[in-house]
């Protein structure tokens, strides 16, 4: 890598851009389907076209644009806490090979903690979130969110009934509404913050 690559205010704004670049994209299209939605429910169409227009934008169309957009979302805070470890810390790969078990956020997490700059339970919280995440995005990236043919099945079933944002429909397909993408923005923004704060010296508010 490049010093410019090491350097911290440019490895901030990057990161910043990122997830800027994520909550636009969320609140774009989130609002042109609460759009169209609003306008076909206000048109003289019959009910039941009206209902399948519905059925059409919030179970395809805004399903399909949330799943991406969660998939999004995790990889940037791959990307980040992957990118924020190999510039800070010493002997990364090798320290990060000898944790055996474990998802990469699992592994990183266990590594950040051994690191006396990191105070990771000041957003142990958010962790706890994206660790419950990342079944999500696996039964959507490896069955597009096939329920019962994805691995973890019982655990993403388990997180579905524990999280209001996700539903199981009875055919066992994964449904996500709008908060979904939000959640897992905002808990990688705190996550990736506190990290730049304490491996940076940088404010948190610049992610």
């Amino acid at each position: 890598m490049s010093d410019s690559a090491h350097d911290p205010q440019r490895i901030a704004e990057y990161l910043r851009t990122r997830l800027e670049y994520l909550r636009n994209c969320r609140i774009h299209i989130e609002n042109k389907l609460s759009d169209e939605s609003f306008e076909f429910i206000n048109s003289e169409d019959d009910e039941d076209t009206v209902n399948r227009f519905l059925f059409h934008i919030d179970c395809v169309v805004a399903n399909t644009f949330r799943y991406s957009m969660l998939i999004a979302a995790c990889s940037f805070l791959e990307e980040a806490v992957k990118l924020l470890c190999h510039v800070s810390i010493t002997d990364y790969s090798q320290k990060l090979k000898a944790i055996r078990k474990g998802s990469w956020l699992t592994k990183h997490r266990r590594l950040l903690e051994a690191e006396r700059s990191v105070d990771i339970a000041a957003v142990g919280e958010h962790w706890d979130k994206m660790a419950n995440v990342v079944p999500i995005r696996n039964c959507i990236t490896h069955t597009w969110g096939n329920v019962n043919e994805c691995q973890n099945s019982e655990h993403v079933q388990e997180i579905a009934a524990r999280e209001d944002m996700y539903t199981v429909t009875k055919d066992g397909h994964l449904l996500l509404n709008n908060e979904a993408v939000t959640y897992a923005l905002l808990a990688s923004q705190q996550i990736v913050g506190k990290l730049v704060e304490d491996l940076f010296g940088l404010s948190r508010y610049s992610i």
